[in-house]
């Protein structure tokens, strides 16, 4: 018994068989792992009933890892300290994670030894425990943690003679099984004291960080917390605690939502739309509904269009990926819309219209009216909204569907008459700023037979009917050329007006004039340059006739030879089986890249048909700038048309 008469003490406690560990006067460790808690300070009662139940595994074998640790030593006059002396209550609150542990920092001294040494050599053994088998501790000390946080290595040398333990903290020996018997090392950790290789990477100071920043983090990763952070919420949550300079290891969902948080998406509409749609997609995929109305946003509506219209390809790959609109979707949504074409003829309602959209964004400024005739699939189909057969030349009357009998009688009229239409001409109003796409007003079917008093009346109707009501100022006129639709320009020019703008100069041979009509202002007419460019190309690659210009010709032969330099800026097909639709062809004829290549007379022809289709499309010059271009380019075509005339008089069967 000891001197307060009580028989139980920490010193018997400790040398029970069953005991591995003591957490307080109250609380024990059994050897078989489990936490006893005694009725009575250091009364080993409990903790031998324990023992005896079923429910101990001692008797299995199964040990607690405490049982290979060593113990610390007691004081031999078995005198509860004053720290031992602590409210009992106290101890039975308290679990493992109340207890904290500081590390000491060992001295640093230079000698190989202090450096080397073993933080766990001081431990004396008792006699009874001489013969366990006790873990063996590696070397371990301050230095040794700074070396093992600042290498990537796992062992050490160039032939491996030590290995790194980042979950000990410490170094072993390659050979090192872990256990020593009776002693404080193993033999082949206390031989490493000795390494000079090893004190010398533990003397090397840690590499800066610009030279660390591209070894992967986990070589450096020694917190054994990370390798119980199973949930991968807490392994982002830990992450992101542990390097906030760094989101290489962050969530990628968790990044997108901080930065969507801190209004990094406000500006960028169309992405915030297809996020929508994409949750919208996932919860009804999660609820077993149909994917059917579907809520777009629309911006992202927009991009769809603007996507489909550039490539359907395009746009249907994007749905395979992502979600999105399909292009039947996208047809439905336009022919729902109150600015959708609906009588294809040109008339007050299209135009009005436009007039709205002007208005919507506040323009009063002239507008620029074109026309084409282009290439249609011949078909014939029934218009609900219409109540007509369209696709052929006849009017809507004419076509219209009374009843269901109606429909073999006019389609079979409409082949006897031969009036399937093969072409439609399109009618365009634009506003001559940068980045407003064109309107069309109206698609007029026809059998490609139009002349230019035909189309002429299409413009008086827009120019004298329509417009005034509206107050829309037609400046232009544009055409890509055609015969026919340069007549028409023509009659339109030589309409009879009150007032009319002249310039004449017969020096230089100038003669400007057009109409100014009345609540519209002048009207002048224009070619497409794109178009002109074309024609140019074209005509020069045709073998129907021969350009001349001077002692020099301009033939196919010439830009053979060019496309055949070896830094020719031309293509092969803009030259051999050339699309004469190409409008990239075109432009490589007249870029100031072939020019430079050519020698003979016929390109300073093609420089100043470049200059005249310049001072068009040019967005960086001056209007007195594209003045002068264009008159630069009219006298010398003016001169060269005179050349052309004077030589075919003079030479009727070699020139015309």
């Amino acid at each position: 018994m000891n001197k307060d008469g009580w028989k139980y003490s920490k010193k018997r406690l400790s040398k029970h068989e069953f005991c591995a560990a003591i957490i307080n006067p109250k609380k024990v460790i059994c050897i078989c792992g489990k936490k006893v808690k005694l009725n009575r300070k250091w009364d080993e009662d409990y903790l031998n009933r324990h023992a005896n139940r079923n429910g101990c595994k001692r008797k299995i074998g199964q040990q607690t890892i405490l049982c290979f640790f060593n113990t610390t030593n007691f004081d031999e006059s078995g005198d509860i300290s004053s720290e031992e002396e602590y409210n009992s209550d106290i101890c039975d609150n308290m679990d493992d994670d109340d207890i904290i542990t500081v590390d000491s920092n060992d001295n640093n001294n230079n000698d190989l030894d202090n450096i080397l040494s073993s933080e766990d050599e001081n431990i004396q053994l008792t006699i009874k425990n001489t013969r366990k088998r006790i873990p063996c501790p590696g070397l371990r000390s301050q230095k040794i943690r700074y070396y093992i946080e600042r290498t990537p290595a796992q062992v050490g040398g160039t032939r491996p003679e030590w290995k790194i333990d980042r979950e000990g903290y410490c170094v072993r020996a390659k050979n090192c099984n872990g256990e020593y018997i009776n002693n404080n090392l193993c033999i082949e950790c206390k031989q490493l004291k000795s390494n000079t290789k090893l004190d010398n990477r533990i003397r090397a100071k840690k590499p800066d960080k610009k030279n660390l920043k591209f070894t992967p983090n986990w070589y450096f990763e020694n917190d054994k917390l990370k390798k119980h952070l199973r949930n991968s919420d807490l392994a982002t949550i830990w992450n992101i605690i542990k390097d906030k300079d760094t989101t290489k290891d962050s969530n990628l969902w968790i990044t997108i939502a901080n930065k969507g948080l801190n209004r990094a998406f406000d500006n960028v509409d169309t992405f915030k739309g297809l996020c929508t749609v994409i949750c919208q997609v996932i919860n009804r995929k999660e609820e077993g509904k149909e994917m059917r109305n579907l809520q777009y946003s629309e911006e992202f509506t927009n991009f769809l269009i603007v996507l489909g219209t550039v490539s359907p390809r395009a746009l249907e790959l994007f749905r395979q990926n992502l979600v999105g609109r399909s292009i039947q979707n996208i047809r439905k949504l336009r022919a729902n819309l109150s600015d959708t074409l609906t009588n294809p003829d040109l008339c007050f309602e299209n135009v009005a219209r436009f007039k709205r959209f002007l208005d919507k964004i506040n323009y009063k400024g002239p507008i620029a009216a074109m026309s084409d005739n282009t290439k249609l699939k011949p078909s014939l189909r029934y218009s609900s909204r219409l109540g007509c057969i369209i696709g052929s030349i006849l009017s809507n009357e004419e076509t219209k569907i009374q009843e269901y009998n109606d429909i073999p009688r006019i389609i079979n009229s409409i082949k006897d008459k031969k009036a399937i239409a093969n072409y439609v001409h399109v009618y365009i109003l634009q506003i001559p700023l940068p980045k407003f796409p064109p309107v069309i007003i109206a698609l007029i079917p026809n059998n490609g037979k139009d002349s230019a008093d035909n189309i002429a009346n299409i413009h008086k109707k827009l120019i004298l009917e329509i417009a005034p009501q509206l107050n829309i100022s037609i400046l232009s006129i544009g055409s890509d050329g055609a015969a026919a639709e340069f007549g028409a320009q023509s009659i339109i020019l030589n309409t009879k007006t009150d007032k009319k703008v002249e310039i004449i100069d017969k020096t230089l041979n100038i003669n400007f004039n057009c109409p100014v009509f009345s609540n519209i202002g002048p009207v002048l007419r224009i070619q497409d340059p794109k178009h002109v460019k074309k024609t140019a190309c074209n005509v020069v690659m045709s073998g129907a006739r021969v350009l001349t210009f001077g002692k020099h010709i301009a033939c196919f032969e010439h830009f053979l030879k060019l496309v055949n330099l070896p830094n020719s800026v031309l293509y092969n097909g803009d030259v051999i089986k050339l699309d004469r639709q190409d409008d990239g062809a075109a432009y490589r004829s007249f870029c100031h890249q072939n020019l430079a290549q050519c020698l003979n007379g016929k390109e300073i022809k093609e420089g100043y048909e470049g200059e005249l289709v310049d001072s068009y499309l040019n967005r960086e010059i001056c209007p007195i700038e594209r003045m002068r271009m264009c008159m630069m380019a009219y006298f010398f075509l003016r001169l060269w048309h005179f050349h052309i005339d004077t030589m075919a008089h003079k030479y009727p069967h070699y020139i015309s």
